[in-house]
């Protein structure tokens, strides 16, 4: 049995190593060799829709499953070391947390959707994968919709929780994750509310 000082070195190796992944700036990096400054072109994000309407739908591409796999990469690396069950929480927060504040780009970010999608579906292969279908598929059905992406994701995010009530074990771990979509959720309503108040006065 592990010892208490084994246990926090795994979490704090996993914590350490989900937000090194998440602060990988894919999209700056990317739409800068294009000669757009993310930051300073469409919503100023470093996410796939915002590289899509600035940049282009292949750089979108590769930006989307390059943050997925930031995401998801944190919880396989989590579980290579040893973090199971409930615990996979911390690294799947601090892959989202990487993403939104990135060491390498002065803490800037992005909302950290397509982040959390890939750490959803490393915790709940099954049923994760399942709820981000459902996300992409309303995501791209009803793209007219405003916001259709957080409303989306909110079905997506409540999804994973019912269908994780139904069929998996880890009543913690299900909470965990429902409480995460309702921080990004509230993160990217909050940046929304900033940048339209900033569009607003110039």
């Amino acid at each position: 049995m592990e010892n208490i000082f084994e246990i926090v070195s795994k979490l704090s190796l996993s914590a350490i190593t989900g937000y090194l992944l998440g602060s990988i700036p894919l999209a700056y990096q990317i739409s800068r060799r294009k000669g757009v400054n993310i930051f300073q072109s469409g919503t100023g994000l470093t996410g796939a829709s915002n590289v899509l309407h600035s940049v282009g739908k292949k750089p979108a591409a590769i930006v989307f499953w390059g943050d997925f796999l930031k995401g998801f990469s944190s919880i396989l690396f989590g579980t290579l070391i040893g973090i199971q069950g409930h615990w996979l929480i911390i690294p799947a927060l601090a892959s989202v947390m990487g993403h939104w504040n990135s060491i390498f780009t002065k803490f800037k970010g992005g909302d950290g959707m397509v982040t959390l999608g890939g750490a959803t579906v490393g915790a709940f292969p099954i049923i994760g994968l399942t709820s981000i279908t459902t996300i992409t598929i309303l995501t791209l059905l009803l793209r007219a919709i405003p916001y259709i992406t957080l409303i989306a994701f909110s079905i997506g995010g409540l999804m994973l929780f019912i269908l994780n009530m139904i069929y998996y074990s880890d009543l913690n771990l299900a909470i965990g994750y429902f409480l995460l979509y309702i921080l990004v959720i509230g993160h990217a309503l909050r940046g929304h509310r900033k940048r339209k108040t900033f569009f607003e006065k110039i």
